[in-house]
């Protein structure tokens, strides 16, 4: 009778343990959020059980109560700046922009005062006049020598930075000329340094 209870009692036991093991309750897997492409967007596509805490509300558009008071900071694109640059030694004789002005292609922005301006002018106005009488010469080779002097002192202007409008325009030389802007867009001011000299108080470049 001892021998039989002992294996009744072994039994139930290894039904038991074998009980627990079939009740043992499967390892939980985490999920995550899944990034959606679509119609060259990207969304991310959330579960209520993925973020625990989280809730859902419909986007509604409501009216600001009163007047939204804010800072921010104007700025603009370096890569689309254009520098006016002197290419002579001088000052600066006039300013017609000031900041945040429009200005136009073309328009003048700032007067210079240089002698390599009036040199330059009467080398060019000299080579003119050497061409017109060239045409009336019997000399072999003296018009094409003087057509090649009047491109070449025209090309020094444009190298000192005038514009062949200002450059058909010269009737006698003249210390000052006007930088033009080279594109339509917004000023940002002169950059000019204020310096004195000995004959007169201007702002150099």
């Amino acid at each position: 009778m001892a021998l039989l209870i002992a294996f009744a009692g072994w039994g139930c036991q290894g039904e038991s343990q074998t009980d627990a093991a079939a009740t043992t309750a499967p390892i939980a897997t985490q999920t995550f959020p899944q990034l959606l492409r679509k119609n060259g967007q990207e969304y991310l596509a959330l579960k209520t059980e993925d973020v625990p805490g989280i809730s859902y509300l419909d986007v509604q558009e409501l009216a600001l109560p009163g007047v939204l008071e804010t800072t921010g900071q104007v700025t603009f694109d370096d890569r689309l700046v254009s520098t006016i640059t002197s290419r002579v030694v001088g000052r600066i004789e006039n300013i017609r922009v000031s900041l945040w002005d429009k200005v136009r292609k073309g328009q003048p922005i700032v007067e210079l005062y240089s002698p390599d301006f009036m040199l330059g002018e009467s080398e060019y106005l000299e080579a003119q006049d050497t061409s017109a009488v060239s045409l009336h010469t019997s000399v072999e080779g003296s018009a094409d020598l003087a057509k090649s002097m009047v491109q070449a002192a025209k090309r020094k202007l444009e190298l000192l930075g005038m514009s062949n409008a200002d450059i058909d325009a010269i009737r006698s030389p003249a210390p000052n000329t006007w930088m033009r802007s080279a594109a339509s867009a917004i000023s940002r001011g002169p950059r000019a340094s204020m310096s004195r000299s000995s004959s007169s108080d201007g702002r150099s470049i």
